[in-house]
């Protein structure tokens, strides 16, 4: 059997303990050398919603050129839902600075039914709720249905998409 400091010693040529450095990296850039647009919030909130429109419009782009009667999986249409969510509630609090940002209707939901002892997933009640109300329920129904039958559902089918447990949701209506 080898011994593992035997082993250290044929791989390692250098001696241990010692610091090494390449003298070929610099550790620091000069100032002249980072390209930044900024260290303030407003200027990441910029990059980032400029990498949003790119992909925006790379997305359309790509749908434009699909046939209307394809179908996409519903986990990406779930993200996309959730983006264009997320855009709204910041664009609402930018432009309307004195009106607080509501919460999700998962926050919402849980708070109303904490007696679950917080096993409840809030972003998938959210994502349920979108769905219910996508595929024609009124808010009410949508609420009503999750209050009356998310606990049941989310055990039996603990490994289901949002998307299945909305479907279950609604034929047991």
């Amino acid at each position: 059997m080898i011994k593992l400091k035997e082993l250290i010693n044929e791989l390692v040529t250098l001696p241990m303990g010692e610091v090494h450095s390449n003298p070929y990296v610099s550790s620091f850039k000069s100032p002249e050398q980072i390209q930044e647009d900024g260290h303030t919030d407003v200027a990441s909130a910029k990059r980032k919603l400029q990498t949003a429109i790119e992909d925006s419009q790379q997305l359309l782009s790509k749908l434009q050129e699909m046939p209307e009667e394809d179908s996409l999986p519903s986990w990406w249409t779930d993200k996309l839902t959730l983006s264009a969510n997320y855009l709204n509630t910041a664009r609402d609090y930018l432009l309307n600075p004195n009106n607080s940002v509501k919460e999700g209707i998962g926050d919402n939901i849980s708070k109303k039914m904490d007696k679950h002892g917080g096993t409840r997933n809030k972003a998938e009640i959210e994502k349920i709720y979108k769905l219910l109300i996508k595929r024609g329920n009124t808010k009410k129904d949508a609420m009503d249905m999750i209050k009356k039958n998310y606990d049941k559902i989310s055990k039996s089918y603990r490994r289901a998409t949002p998307s299945k447990k909305a479907e279950i949701l609604v034929t047991l209506q």
